[in-house]
């Protein structure tokens, strides 16, 4: 049997081998994927995985270790388990099944796409595209406003370039009680309900988000997870020398006290017994 063999790599040690028929063998193996860093607030970021448009706002949001972001797949139903919060991205279809069932959620959310207001989805308000890329706060002393980033600028922009639509307005609410927290020619464009915070930036435009509008939606999220700098000043300092994890929770130890990663005292003994 006339059999033409090719061997890629680094020449073998001398010795007899068996020839087994099959498929070629790579010479270049791709590399497994870097494991994810799990530590951290659970937050699910549902969006089409991938997407191009979310990159900018990812890369900004993940620098933050005190969370952990779960890319889920907004067309497929969604598994919340272990999730503290939620932002949906602004690039899934309003219609999009697991996109639609967040309008029941009871965990914090941020909510990038006005679009799931309208009528035929959670029928909240009317969603209306601008090609505006700045929003009028409100409230400057606001926690939307301050923490973690303190954000001065007025009007505060939020793209920097604009791709067809940027800006989207809310108006026509058929639930209450809502509260703005920033407009466009006095439509909201930033408005709170419930348990719901949101945000009014196109899927157009959002690859080209301004740094403003990356620290106004983690802001965002802060704001929605009870994060404030009264419990956290503290307990931040401390992250980087002293973390703890203990039956998949992440802790914060310092001078002997235990702290929950938003700050809450937590008895140690309950915990570690003898700590």
């Amino acid at each position: 049997m006339n059999v033409n063999l090719r061997y890629y790599g680094a020449a073998p040690d001398l010795g007899c081998y068996e020839y087994i028929e099959g498929e070629p063998i790579d010479p270049k193996p791709t590399p497994p994927p870097e494991p994810e860093d799990t530590t951290g607030i659970k937050i699910a970021y549902v969006t089409i995985p991938n997407a191009e448009a979310d990159k900018a706002l990812l890369t900004f949001l993940k620098t933050d270790t005190a969370f952990y972001f779960k890319i889920m797949d907004a067309s497929d139903s969604l598994d919340l388990t272990g999730c503290k919060g939620v932002i949906l991205s602004s690039v899934p279809n309003s219609s999009a099944i697991g996109a639609k069932s967040l309008g029941t959620t009871t965990l914090p959310m941020v909510c990038l796409k006005a679009w799931m207001g309208k009528n035929t989805v959670w029928n909240w308000c009317t969603a209306t595209n601008t090609t505006s890329d700045t929003i009028y706060p409100i409230d400057r002393t606001h926690a939307l406003y301050t923490w973690p980033h303190a954000l001065t600028a007025s009007p505060l922009k939020v793209f920097d370039k604009v791709t067809t639509n940027a800006v989207v307005t809310m108006t026509n609410w058929t639930v209450s009680p809502t509260t703005t927290l920033a407009t466009l020619s006095g439509a909201d464009v930033v408005a709170e309900y419930k348990n719901v915070l949101m945000m009014g930036l196109s899927e157009y435009s959002l690859a080209d988000i301004s740094e403003d509008g990356k620290k106004l939606v983690h802001n965002a999220l802060y704001y929605v997870m009870g994060r404030t700098p009264t419990i956290l000043e503290d307990v931040v300092a401390a992250m980087p020398q002293q973390k703890l994890i203990y039956k998949g929770q992440l802790f914060i130890v310092r001078d002997k006290k235990v702290f929950t990663v938003l700050g809450e005292a937590v008895n140690s003994t309950s915990i570690i017994p003898n700590f």
